[in-house]
């Protein structure tokens, strides 16, 4: 997350000394005031909803979602609400970004990868020898099971389709001057 906000640009340095109205959006506090804070405060909460009980519903309670007919606990639920958070922030983070570039891609890939690394050590996927014993067999058992991969993917897609929504409404209905100025960029004007 740290790289996106230190490396990402709105526009090109060229750009923004040639649009001067640009730096007049942040004099005017139009993107970091009270009502801004609260819709991402208020998206967190719904994200935080939707990554929870949406797996929480779906395999807990006893219910049984792998062939091998063991119910599901709360280590195999609480991975993959875990897995979903890390898919989250990075969907939300890809969609903020506007100039993807190799270290974005990079980061991106590496936080994925480095989950993948953590939960198949804890898990004992990959060396055999178990680190956390509540762990053990969990990341098997979530990635060799159709239903959790559609709680997994019915579940990110819910979350991040009220962020698509509202950025869609926000470029079509309301543009601010960035967005208009991205626009001209994009058309070659």
């Amino acid at each position: 997350v740290v790289l996106f906000g230190v490396l990402d640009q709105d526009v090109c340095k060229r750009i923004s000394l040639s649009v001067p109205e640009l730096y007049s959006v942040g004099r005017r506090s139009e993107y970091l005031n009270r009502y801004i804070s609260s819709g991402w405060i208020l998206l967190g909460l719904y994200h935080a909803i939707v990554v929870f009980f949406i797996p929480y519903f779906a395999m807990s309670n006893g219910n049984v979602t792998h062939a091998d007919g063991k119910a599901n606990d709360i280590w195999l639920v609480g991975t993959v609400v875990y897995f979903l958070v890390v898919l989250v922030v990075n969907l939300e983070a890809l969609m903020e970004t506007y100039f993807i570039t190799w270290v974005t891609t990079f980061a991106l890939g590496f936080s994925g990868f480095f989950w993948v690394v953590e939960q198949g050590y804890l898990s004992g996927a990959f060396t055999g020898k178990v680190t956390t014993s509540e762990l053990h067999g969990t990341t098997g058992r979530m990635f060799g099971s159709p239903t959790v991969w559609m709680v997994m993917l019915a579940s990110g897609a819910l979350a991040v389709t009220p962020s698509m929504q509202i950025r869609a409404f926000q470029r079509n209905f309301r543009p601010t001057i960035l967005h208009r100025v991205q626009e001209r960029i994009l058309r070659g004007c």
